[in-house]
């Protein structure tokens, strides 16, 4: 049998996780319900990058949607054992950038050397804003890697429906 947790108890889930990755690091992570299911969105300032949180908490999400399809499916996961229903269907992460952050990322930016500039438009995942090089740069350093967290390690990924 599934237990379901309520999008309330996923987004505890999703805080435990971000403290275990990024100490130091104050999240918003708040619930939204809406007819037909809940989403989690995730703000903060400056710190991770967009991508890096992205890639720690979707696989806790607990739909998917098939745009090609137009189907809302849902995901189950393991945790101890047991089958489990995250009631959260979408995760939305969104990082704003501080002032002080770009004006850092813009010093760092003009004392690079050419190879490492080329390295960094090559990995690059998001090219905004592109009319300025040094805020692209602060929104895409990847400057505090995620540690390792126990909690999000313990929910696997079951089956979808």
């Amino acid at each position: 049998m599934t237990r379901y947790i309520d999008a309330a108890d996923h987004a505890k889930i999703i805080r435990k996780v971000l403290k275990e990755a990024f100490p130091g690091v104050k999240f918003s992570v708040r619930t939204k319900k809406y007819s037909g299911g809940a989403s989690i969105n995730i703000n903060w300032t400056d710190g991770p990058t967009q991508w890096d949180v992205q890639d720690l908490v979707l696989p806790l999400s607990g739909g998917y949607f098939d745009g090609m399809t137009d189907y809302k499916g849902f995901n189950y996961h393991m945790h101890d054992g047991e089958e489990i229903s995250l009631g959260a269907d979408f995760i939305f992460a969104n990082r704003e950038l501080s002032d002080e952050w770009i004006e850092t990322a813009r010093k760092v930016w003009d004392r690079a050397d050419g190879a490492r500039k080329c390295d960094f438009w090559n990995n690059a995942r998001q090219r905004w804003p592109q009319d300025d090089e040094a805020k692209c740069f602060a929104y895409n350093a990847q400057i505090i890697k995620a540690l390792h967290s126990k909690t999000a390690a313990s929910y696997t990924m079951g089956r979808s429906g």
